[in-house]
């Protein structure tokens, strides 16, 4: 059965990963679908960059198929946002993918689900494949709500894509910094997030998505796409069980071999999904921000990712080595 639901599918110069993504989505068999390709940061990119739009524009069954393909590069959050605006130009919701993020198949039908019980309900911001702990209280629900949630692979819509802003005023401005401490509801989880938003309001190069001499331009969107969901009261729905391998550490570009997301596995997704009004499980959420202060106590990034880290983040991180603070309450 064909996919109706639009898919925005991220790509770069990774054939190998590109591949393997790219054929779940051929099964999927979307009736819509949009590649955004960056283009090449110097000579040495183009020919990865030529591989991998060759392996994507090879659809082979009934699809309405857009090429976003950029002959300059725009770096991520670019290439993410422009294409967006794209998308949702056409359509009312998307379900996102990057090249080396691989769904089970299930989470094309648990997302559509989803998508459809929450298209009315602007309290809820996106519907997420991954699931941080691997498998939380699968024995009582199909999904939680979240506050937090995970940008590796998701559905949303064009509705809550509207307030995505790369501004950081939500951040800067007092009042509202607050409520999105009352809302978070736990020193942990604000303090984790309250120091990656600082590093971001405090770096303009990074806010800028300035290129420096030698370097990429940086920056990203997931950060702001964070904020912007806390600054609106928004909700995440998270599967009880992880439903997305994450394969960006098989080429050494992406996470770390032992981070969190790099060691999540595929389960099937709990069908039909199984509807429910519960508030956002907090707990939940505390643990998701404790494993990943967890994985930075155990000292497993590189020393340039440790150094890379918010400084708070870094003091949380030491705590928790010291057995001084508790990772869950």
């Amino acid at each position: 059965m064909a996919l109706e639901t639009a898919i925005a599918y991220q790509v770069f110069n990774r054939p190998e990963l590109t591949r393997r993504s790219f054929a779940v989505i051929a099964a999927a068999r979307p009736t819509r679908l949009f590649v955004l390709a960056d283009g090449p940061r110097w000579d040495a990119d183009e020919a990865a960059c030529a591989e991998v739009r060759e392996i994507v524009s090879a659809v082979d069954w009934d699809c309405d198929v857009e090429f976003l393909f950029s002959e300059v590069n725009l770096g991520c959050r670019a290439r993410v946002t422009s294409g967006f605006e794209r998308v949702f130009s056409v359509v009312d919701e998307l379900i996102f993918l990057e090249d080396d993020v691989v769904p089970d198949p299930s989470f094309f039908p648990f997302c559509e689900a989803l998508l459809a019980h929450y298209r009315d309900d602007p309290t809820v911001f996106m519907v997420c494949a991954s699931n941080y702990l691997q498998e939380w209280r699968a024995d009582a629900r199909a999904y939680h709500l979240s506050h937090i949630g995970s940008p590796w692979g998701f559905g949303t819509w064009k509705r809550a894509w509207a307030h995505y802003t790369e501004r950081m005023d939500a951040w800067t401005d007092p009042g509202r910094r607050e409520r999105i401490r009352a809302l978070l509801d736990d020193d942990l989880v604000f303090g984790y997030e309250a120091d990656r938003f600082d590093g971001l309001a405090s770096d303009p190069d990074y806010e800028r998505g300035e290129r420096r001499p030698g370097q990429a331009p940086k920056g990203a969107w997931d950060l702001h796409w964070l904020l912007t969901r806390l600054d609106r009261g928004g909700r995440c729905v998270v599967p009880s069980r992880n439903l997305m391998t994450n394969l960006g550490h098989r080429d050494g570009l992406g996470v770390p071999p032992d981070h969190p997301i790099a060691t999540l596995t595929a389960q099937a997704a709990s069908l039909p999904v199984r509807f429910h009004d519960d508030p956002v499980d907090r707990r939940y959420d505390r643990l998701h921000v404790a494993r990943q202060l967890g994985y930075a106590a155990a000292g497993a990034p590189p020393s340039g990712l440790r150094r890379a880290l918010p400084p708070g983040v870094r003091r949380l991180a030491r705590r928790i080595r010291r057995g001084t603070g508790r990772a869950e309450p």
